[in-house]
Parts: C-alpha cells; structure tokens; sequence
C-alpha cells in the first residue's frame, strides 16, 4: 500500500500521508474530532481537537461517510510503500466524487 501525498495548499499546510482501501472500515471513538473544510469543500478533515492532528479525511457519497486516513498516525507507518504525489485539485468535483468512490474505505464514529 502506497500513502498519497497531496499537494493542495490544505494538505500542504497539514502534512499527512493519506490511506486507504476500498474494502476498510475505521472507527474512530471518542468526542475529540473538529471538522474542517477547504476548496470546492466537497470533503471533510477531521482533525483531533486536542493536538489539531489531520486524522482522516472523508465525504458522503451514497449516503455513506467514506474516507482515507493519516497513516503518519499508524504504528508501522515504516512498512508501508513509497509515498505518490497527486493533485485531486486538477479534477472536476465530479472527477473526484468517482475516484473516491472507487479508492476510500468506509469512516465510523464522526
């Protein structure tokens, strides 16, 4: 598994090395998350409240919360694959809903 960098100016500005899989499902507990928005503000970035850490990274398509997460945050960051570039900011919100679709897991707990 490859992390995604993104090189908007919101993830510029909240580095993180973006995962996922279709087929996962994360749950996060707790109260702690603050919601942000940026661009065409068609996804969500929650961030933990306590450190304003980038812990995912989500939107509803099919009535679904789907999303990818921070894998800077995971204990064996070290064995994933070299990280890629990507520009999601060149694709239209269209474009984007359906490669999302296609990439991220499910999101619990928000």
């Amino acid at each position: 598994m490859n992390p995604r960098i993104c090189d908007c100016n919101y993830c510029q500005a909240n580095p993180s090395l973006i995962i996922s899989d279709p087929n996962m499902s994360v749950v996060f507990i707790g109260d702690g998350i603050l919601t942000k928005q940026n661009g065409d503000q068609l996804a969500n970035f929650y961030h933990c409240k306590a450190c304003n850490e980038l812990l995912a990274v989500g939107c509803n398509i099919n009535g679904r919360l789907r999303g990818a997460i921070n894998s800077n945050l995971l204990q064996d960051v070290n064995q994933l694959g070299n990280p890629i570039q990507i520009q999601p900011r060149l694709l239209s919100a269209a474009e984007k809903l359906e490669r999302w679709d296609k990439l991220w897991g499910v999101l619990n707990g928000f």
